[in-house]
């Protein structure tokens, strides 16, 4: 689908219906938490929310809410993701297909060709070992990289 036939607006009746029946709170909770950060489950906040997107940061030597408190200089970032934004946009040059956001099966090919290279350079030449690599339906994929700063 080109993104210029994408209409964010039923989202706002949608995404309420989502939290409210659908979303799977208790494992994302485990998820998030991870040991870290949150203290309680609250769904009432996000089904009130409704969130569009959701950002996870760097994990912590320490609850992110206890920044405050703790000695100065030990409050430390243990792991991190390393994100890389791959739009289809940047291509157009090369790409006879297609232009803009719209995207065809040729696309894809190329989208994966791409990812290809980069995972091999981020292994061989940087020495990354773990790599997430997700396709968006639109116009771009991430390659996500986890680093441990300790490894």
């Amino acid at each position: 689908m080109p993104a210029a036939d994408y209409d964010q607006a039923p989202l706002l009746d949608l995404l309420p219906l989502y939290y409210r029946r659908l979303f799977p709170f208790s494992q994302f909770y485990r998820w998030l938490k991870y040991g870290r950060s949150f203290s309680t489950l609250n769904e009432k906040v996000m089904q009130k929310i409704n969130l569009y997107k959701i950002d996870v940061g760097a994990v912590y030597s320490h609850r992110p809410n206890q920044y405050n408190t703790v000695k100065s200089g030990s409050f430390q970032a243990l792991e991190k993701e390393l994100v890389f934004d791959v739009d289809m946009t940047d291509y157009d040059n090369i790409r006879s297909c297609c232009s803009a956001a719209d995207i065809c099966p040729k696309c894809c090919t190329l989208m994966t060709i791409v990812i290809r290279i980069l995972d091999r350079a981020l292994g061989d030449v940087f020495g990354f070992r773990y790599t997430v690599n997700k396709w968006s339906q639109f116009e771009n994929c991430h390659a996500n990289i986890l680093v441990f700063i300790n490894d």
